[in-house]
């Protein structure tokens, strides 16, 4: 079945609204935001493990070129669009819902793409749950430092009901454009260390790129000291480990165990968010695969839970 004739959240789009996008420069994501509110009211739903599912509507769309090695990737949802260009349309589902839950005295927000992890940290700012200055490791193959973020605290401060709220994000916000510079400016973190995915010369630490309290510079987990007020985890993080994963192992993953080095990764994750106040994690479907990813989420969030109950045990 063609991708433009299938049913994206409520509403069905079709190829001559995709040229006449296309002819006109506007991009459907006008469109595809009123599919994404229709289905999320707010941007959070209360649940818990059982409710991080894939979602049956879009979350994306993009105007790409396929023959990019960038978005050449296995869960895109091509559809062509003006011969002869190679232009084409990207559409990518992410998660069925947004999950909020709490384990212990963590606020733990699982997403499918990271923008909404701005907002979700001035809510808890603004709650008391964190205060300024806070320090946030932030655990990403990207550092999602773009200077020209169009997010505006104090408007989305003033959403006057959760749909609201939802709105202002999805009309601001853009994928690897969120919310960290804001967050600077406002005071909300002093502190940010960004730890990509690139594995160091043994193949076994990922390499952190940040400057420390000290001020000095820091290459390894291991190397980051005391604990974070935020810990953002981006589950595109494991990429470097799935380009080592043959096909076979990627598949294994879906029904049987944890390739070795991505569970000791997910230890290591584990132990710096159990610590944490506040920990958005991102499934990210525009890089990962997010049957795996949603795997990978689940047992991120059990490890936090075991390290939270043995703690308090102790």
């Amino acid at each position: 079945m063609s991708v433009v004739s299938q049913n994206i959240g409520l509403k069905k789009v079709c190829p001559r609204q995709i040229r006449a996008a296309a002819v006109s420069g506007i991009p459907l994501r006008s469109a595809l935001n009123k599919v994404l509110i229709a289905q999320r009211n707010h941007l959070w739903e209360k649940g818990d493990i059982s409710n991080i599912r894939p979602g049956n509507y879009y979350v994306r769309v993009e105007r790409i070129f396929r023959d990019s090695d960038y978005y050449n990737s296995e869960f895109y949802h091509w559809e062509s669009t003006i011969e002869p260009s190679s232009e084409q349309y990207g559409w990518v589902r992410g998660l069925q819902q947004n999950i909020y839950m709490k384990i212990g005295r963590t606020h733990i927000f699982i997403m499918d793409n990271d923008l909404y992890s701005g907002p979700a940290l001035v809510t808890m700012h603004d709650q008391g749950i964190i205060s300024s200055g806070s320090r946030m490791l932030h655990i990403d193959e990207h550092d999602d430092l773009n200077p020209d973020c169009d997010f505006n605290l104090e408007m989305f401060r003033k959403s006057r009901t959760r749909h609201d709220e939802n709105r202002y994000v999805l009309q601001k916000l853009e994928i690897n454009n969120w919310q960290i510079e804001p967050l600077f400016n406002s005071g909300i973190v002093d502190e940010n260390i960004w730890l990509w995915g690139q594995l160091s010369s043994d193949g076994q630490a990922w390499i952190v790129s940040g400057i420390n309290s000290e001020q000095k510079r820091i290459e390894r987990l291991s190397c980051v000291t005391g604990d974070f007020d935020i810990v953002h985890v981006d589950l595109d993080v494991f990429l470097p480990i799935e380009a080592q994963m043959s096909e076979k192992e990627k598949k294994a993953v879906l029904g049987g165990p944890l390739h070795p080095l991505i569970l000791k990764k997910l230890d290591e994750l584990a132990k710096a968010a159990s610590k944490a106040r506040v920990v958005p994690i991102a499934t990210s479907p525009c890089y990962m695969n997010q049957a795996r990813a949603i795997i990978y989420a689940k047992e991120l969030v059990r490890k936090i839970k075991i390290l939270k109950e043995q703690a308090t045990c102790l």
